[in-house]
């Protein structure tokens, strides 16, 4: 996965990571990737641009938000089930 540098991400994948990327989350990223906890926010909301340095942080980011988002994803499907069965009863 390869991003342009210099400049910051698109608008949809901002708003996309801020759904799915918690303030925990975000510290973890940063152990994980050596990239600081405030260069990790900043990318997410667009205030810097991506770099050779930041980029490993961010792949992380996204990896991170694309298995929140399945996680998420799982509880809503079984969440529609228990509704469904309910209002059926």
């Amino acid at each position: 996965m390869k991003f342009e540098h210099a400049k910051p991400i698109s608008e949809k994948l901002s708003e996309a990571l801020k759904m799915h990327i918690s303030n925990a989350d975000r510290a973890e990223l940063s152990i994980q990737s050596s990239v600081s906890v405030s260069t990790i926010r900043e990318l997410m909301y667009r205030n810097i641009s991506v770099t050779e340095n930041n980029e490993p942080g961010l792949i992380l980011m996204i990896e991170t938000a694309l298995a929140n988002c399945e996680a998420t994803e799982k509880i809503f499907k079984t969440n529609k089930k228990i509704f469904k069965k309910h209002l059926r009863e």
